[in-house]
């Protein structure tokens, strides 16, 4: 993803097109409650379990929501971030710090 951003927005931006990526940590959609039913029938636990330690594990001590990504797109979107290219930002409540 990563390297990706990067030669993409070399490529681009002797055409003024700026690319940038949005690298989410774990978020809490409604495919998680597929998943959290799967580890619950393969690994024994209750209902919502292993959601909630996953959320534990993250730094800001829950998972993330769709709202907390889009705030990122949203400034990338605008012309706020107009001299910003080939960066991938982490959106992750601090799971990754780099």
């Amino acid at each position: 993803m990563i390297s990706y951003t990067q030669s993409a927005a070399l490529a681009l931006a002797e055409h003024g097109i700026t690319v940038n990526g949005i690298s989410p940590g774990v978020v809490d959609t409604p495919m998680w409650d597929h998943v959290d039913a799967l580890f619950a029938k393969y690994e024994h636990r209750q209902p919502g379990e292993k959601k909630k330690l996953v959320g534990e594990e993250v730094p800001l001590g829950r998972m993330g929501v769709p709202t907390d990504i889009a705030g990122t797109a949203l400034f990338l979107a605008s012309s706020l971030s107009d001299y910003i290219t080939a960066q991938t930002y982490n959106v992750d409540g601090g799971n990754v710090m780099s």
